[in-house]
């Protein structure tokens, strides 16, 4: 399965919605939008929901961490939300959830 981005912005947020499948094939698209959305001068934060996201690998996850990482190194906001099932249990596990959803 294929993964898609839609951008929303609302105010001065970026919700990048993600749906598919995450993984080596597609992650630079993923970066891509994350970077693309935080260039934005009036952007203060992005949102990554990862609601219809029914599979995410470790490159998925070293994407999400980088998109932290570039928000944190522009003083601006990332968080990740709305993971289910597979990939929640995965960004538990793995240690990431609580870094990535600040929850």
């Amino acid at each position: 399965m294929s993964m898609s981005v839609s951008a929303h912005r609302s105010d001065d947020a970026f919700r990048l919605r993600v749906a598919g499948e995450i993984d080596l094939g597609n992650v630079d698209a993923l970066q891509a939008e994350v970077a693309a959305a935080l260039e934005a001068d009036d952007t203060r934060a992005v949102i990554v929901d990862l609601a219809d996201v029914s599979f995410l690998d470790s490159s998925g996850i070293s994407a999400l961490l980088k998109g932290r990482r570039l928000a944190d190194g522009k003083g601006k906001g990332f968080r990740v939300e709305a993971a289910r099932g597979m990939v929640r249990e995965v960004l538990t596990i793995t240690g990431v959830w609580q870094h990535l959803s600040g929850e």
